[in-house]
């Protein structure tokens, strides 16, 4: 079982002792946002980037190499250069396994979109480069720290002469070698592409 987005403040720690099943994989989606505190309290999320650490932290002692992933919206209402900068050093210090980032779209109706402050597309854009660079970075990194190490594999289809996968820390696997597709296999990770 694979559990997804995961909102921080109703992360329940209990849920971590149920690990020890080997029934869930060691994957946690969690919604970070913005790694910026008054960011955060403009998007009214009711939590703080130092609770969110703390929750990563605990994460990360309970299971070493679990893979956490997260959300990043960057040029939300007011977000400021120096916000940026904060969020992008925060979520380079977490090293998340994956980040999904997308640029703030104004929706109508809601309370950012009639807020001062409205960021640029361009800047946008940049910001977009900027986190995604980061995001490659982390994601290099996490994959590179698994190999020689054992995981739990979903075999899951051929293609191109190749069988792919999905590992219980959700890195994306590939054989030459024979495998039946939905089987369960343990397999030490060899290298990354």
């Amino acid at each position: 079982l694979r559990l997804t987005s995961i909102a921080p403040w109703q992360f329940d720690r209990r849920l971590l002792d149920l690990f020890n099943s080997g029934r869930l994989c060691r994957h946690f989606h969690l919604s970070l946002q913005s790694g910026c505190n008054a960011t955060l309290a403009r998007m009214r999320r009711p939590y703080s980037i130092e609770d969110f650490a703390g929750l990563v932290g605990e994460i990360r002692a309970r299971l070493p190499r679990a893979a956490i992933t997260t959300d990043v919206i960057v040029g939300f209402t007011g977000e400021t250069d120096e916000e940026f900068e904060t969020t992008l050093a925060f979520c380079e210090r977490l090293g998340f396994s994956k980040i999904h980032a997308f640029p703030y779209s104004l929706r109508p109706g809601t309370e950012a979109a009639t807020m001062p402050g409205q960021i640029a597309h361009e800047t946008k854009r940049k910001r977009m480069g900027r986190i995604l660079t980061v995001a490659e970075c982390a994601e290099r990194s996490f994959w590179e720290a698994q190999v020689g190490t054992e995981v739990e594999i979903l075999w899951e289809r051929r293609k191109n002469g190749h069988w792919l996968g999905m590992s219980d820390n959700y890195i994306r696997v590939l054989t030459s070698h024979p495998r039946s597709a939905n089987q369960l296999e343990r397999s030490f990770l060899a290298r990354t592409l």
